[in-house]
């Protein structure tokens, strides 16, 4: 249930009052980013983690955590005796694409900790609260991506989710795909409304409302191409993110063939390029060539096993229902005829580049 800004920091206000701080940090305090001081602080701090060029800002490559954007999120942190942000981090409420319709999951990220205070038990004591904020507020997943996968995993969360990687260039365009392309079609550069429609028509990843239109246009270090007959956007892509996602396209749709002449173009001029995916993604657009390497996307926690196995019951037939899910692996009838029995498999839940954290 989306709630008023007011609604949401009294409500997480009372739930900080509420909680008992872990021994040996009763004399920090722990807080929102809801003032101006503080919200500088914290950015420093993650520009400063994420060793950020100096002259750049974190925002630059992840504004939804920026206070500017209406996005459904709660940031806290962690400061000294001196009113110093020492640890912070977010988590922000949205729906995700399913079969069967949309999932309400967080996304945990910006999570950051100062070099001096690192291995203290601040920054997972942010990540228990932010995991039982978002538990209330009845979500059927949280997601985040970071490398600290033991870590990670004493709080519940598993890797999960499938995604392919693969050089642009070696990408083998189906032999009958005509062009649908006009002869006065042009490439043009910059994010606008028209490549946003079209993102929002996308079955998978997190479900676009109006008002993500302004942070996915405020990356700072994301390149987008998208091809146009007359005034008609007809593909587009995404490239790079300052911090990570170095020459990888990681944003891509339209029309297949229209996709397939747009990728042509942008590989011509840079054939290093790496393409990433999700598995329904690939499978639309281009076929899967042999030897793509699979790699696995995010962390998860499951919060509620019977909204996922409802959400995906169009999508997957299950052996049976596993009430007791507690990763996003299901065992699923594989490709072959049911008598070729059964395997665990990832659920195939694709998240694009920039929707994550």
């Amino acid at each position: 249930m989306q709630m008023t800004s007011p609604e949401l920091l009294k409500i997480a206000v009372n739930e900080f009052n509420n909680k008992q701080l872990v021994a040996g940090l009763e004399k920090f305090s722990f807080g929102l980013v809801e003032d101006p001081e503080t919200e500088a602080g914290f950015e420093s701090l993650l520009s400063e983690s994420f060793k950020v060029p100096a002259g750049q800002s974190f925002y630059d490559d992840f504004p939804v955590w920026q206070s500017t954007y209406d996005t459904y999120k709660l940031r806290v942190v962690a400061k000294d005796e001196s009113g110093r942000v020492i640890a912070g981090g977010g988590v922000r409420i949205t729906d995700i694409h399913a079969p069967s319709g949309a999932l309400p999951v967080a996304i945990i990220g910006a999570i950051c900790t100062a070099q001096n205070f690192r291995g203290k038990g601040f920054g997972s004591r942010i990540v228990q609260f932010l995991i039982q904020w978002a538990e209330t507020r009845k979500v059927a997943g949280i997601f985040l991506w970071g490398s600290e996968i033991n870590l990670y995993g004493r709080l519940g969360f598993s890797a999960c989710g499938r995604q392919y990687k693969i050089l642009a260039k070696d990408l083998v365009f189906r032999a009958d795909s005509g062009s649908s392309v006009s002869v006065s079609s042009e490439v043009r550069l910059g994010f606008n409304h028209s490549i946003f429609e079209l993102m929002r028509r996308r079955s998978t990843g997190i479900v676009l409302r109006s008002r993500d239109e302004k942070w996915l246009g405020a990356h700072q270090n994301t390149e987008w191409v998208s091809l146009w007959s007359k005034s008609q956007c007809l593909a587009y892509l995404a490239i790079g993110r300052g911090i990570d996602l170095h020459e990888t396209i990681h944003e891509w749709g339209g029309t297949s063939d229209s996709l397939q002449k747009l990728l042509q173009h942008a590989v011509a001029l840079r054939p290093n390029l790496i393409m990433i995916g999700g598995v329904e993604e690939f499978e639309t657009s281009f076929p899967i060539v042999k030897g793509c390497a699979k790699e696995i996307q995010f962390l998860a926690k499951i919060c509620d096993p019977a909204k996922w196995l409802s959400g995906y019951r169009k999508g997957i037939e299950f052996v049976h229902d596993r009430e007791d899910l507690r990763s996003l692996e299901v065992q699923w009838f594989g490709e072959g005829e049911r008598t070729g029995g059964t395997k665990f498999e990832p659920l195939p839940i694709w998240f694009w580049g920039l929707d994550g954290a």
